[in-house]
């Protein structure tokens, strides 16, 4: 399975080549735009422009639940402050 990167949401988008977030990730991860698509699955916590504390609690607990049943990804990259507090709440 492939690494999930996780982030907060632009426009609704997940963290796909037509966004900012997309392209700049390519750039600091050092991988041409084709291997980023082949590579990583990709998700937000929120799936609007604006951030829900309570809806990103609730996908992170998702997620996480399923990486410990081992029906998700092994390995989730997160990326952003309000992303790694969303999951240590979701956890805690």
């Amino acid at each position: 399975m492939k690494p999930l990167l996780v982030g907060e949401c632009y426009d609704g988008e997940c963290l796909g080549l037509d966004t900012p977030s997309g392209f700049r990730l390519c750039a600091i991860m050092g991988v041409d735009p084709d291997d980023y698509v082949e590579r990583y699955a990709r998700m937000n916590l929120c799936g609007t422009t604006e951030w829900v504390d309570e809806t990103a609690r609730r996908t992170a607990k998702m997620v996480a639940l399923n990486a410990v049943c081992q029906i998700g990804p092994s390995k989730i990259v997160l990326l952003g402050r309000r992303v790694a507090d969303a999951f240590r709440d979701a956890l805690s």
